[in-house]
């Protein structure tokens, strides 16, 4: 009646049973000595890639010149599907590196200097295979495969840690 009438009062006896959610936990560790990215999920590794890294990383991940792919603990804070990479950059010797990079998709950028999980740019299109045997690099990124980089960009998300270690 109160329902028909647009009034009233109508009283219901129930329990009201807490709506359940599922929290997952996202993070990413970069491994610089493996040259490997592992996305885990609770905790549990739910993806492993290859990945390039930046020009000065030794073999064992450590920094020993210019554009290396910084350690630490980070936070993705910007995201771009398709983007032109422009950098202009001081090297330790005082020469001045310029690049325009065009075609640079699924940026997850970690550092407020420039750095991001992204795809390997170029004209070639890199396999995540193909960067097991590479010997590109980048200025201090971390570059994924083609066909592995638009699956990382829609998995991480705004404010997810990005671990990179030696």
């Amino acid at each position: 009646k109160a329902m028909a009438a647009g009034s009233g009062t109508v009283q219901i006896d129930a329990t009201v049973t807490p709506m359940q959610t599922k929290q997952t936990k996202r993070h990413t560790v970069v491994d610089l000595s493996d040259r490997l990215l592992y996305a885990y999920e609770n905790d549990q590794v739910v993806q492993t890639f290859h990945v390039v890294i930046g020009r000065g990383n030794n073999s064992d991940g450590s920094c020993g010149g210019d554009f290396c792919t910084p350690e630490g603990d980070y936070k993705i804070f910007q995201r771009v599907e398709n983007q032109t990479m422009t950098g202009n950059v001081v090297r330790s010797d005082g020469t001045v590196e310029k690049w325009s990079v065009p075609n640079v998709g699924w940026a997850n950028y970690f550092t407020h200097d420039g750095c991001a999980i992204h795809r390997i740019s170029g004209s070639q299109q890199l396999t995540d295979a193909d960067l097991a045997t590479s010997t590109r690099w980048t200025h201090g990124c971390v570059g994924l495969g083609w066909d592995v980089a638009e699956w990382y960009y829609n998995w991480a998300d705004y404010n997810e840690t990005v671990h990179i270690q030696q």
